[in-house]
């Protein structure tokens, strides 16, 4: 592989330092204010916000070529770019996960659902979709930590009570929703 002429190389000693460069960014401020815990700054060799094309070409040649990546993205459609199997999160549970292909094509966890619905695509004509979200935040201690926003919770399926465990209903693709009972 060959890096363009006056490629940086560098190491970002902290999670701040991925934002070098970024003038706009709060982090680039509490660098270059004293007292601060930001110790010291990140530089140009941590410019991800000025490389951000270069950086994910980079990480998509290294995969050609046998790099195993775990990449975190709010970003859904980079994930798909990126990654070949995907796990979604909702407050640190996983509600899906599987083939990259299988969760971005067929969603099932209502969440999951909820978040393809948000990525915008050049592929089909974009719709108004109507997503009721139930705004309470959730205090529930043993039922699906998305029950109180998810618009198809049900007392009697025990959404409140119990928390779904991860479910492969199809090869390489599993989901924690007290809909689905049957496996593969």
């Amino acid at each position: 592989m060959r890096f363009r002429d006056g490629f940086l190389w560098g190491t970002a000693t902290a999670a701040h330092q991925v934002e070098g460069g970024n003038v706009n960014s709060d982090n680039w401020l509490f660098e270059h204010v004293p007292g601060t815990i930001y110790a010291e700054p990140s530089g140009d060799a941590c410019d991800h916000y000025h490389h951000y094309a270069e950086d994910i070409a980079l990480l998509a040649e290294l995969k050609s070529r046998g790099l195993s990546v775990l990449f975190i993205t709010h970003a859904l459609s980079l994930g798909y770019y990126i990654s070949e199997r995907a796990v979604i999160l909702y407050q640190g549970c996983v509600a899906e996960m599987g083939a990259t292909e299988k969760i971005y094509e067929n969603p099932l966890h209502p969440y999951t659902k909820m978040l393809m619905a948000s990525v915008p695509r050049l592929d089909k004509k974009w719709e108004e979709v109507r997503v009721d979200l139930k705004g309470k935040q959730s205090e529930l201690t043993g039922g699906c930590v998305y029950y109180e926003k998810c618009p198809v919770a049900d007392k009697d399926l025990g959404c409140d009570r119990r928390r779904p465990t991860l479910l492969e209903v199809d090869r390489d693709h599993f989901v924690a929703c007290g809909r689905y009972t049957e496996g593969v």
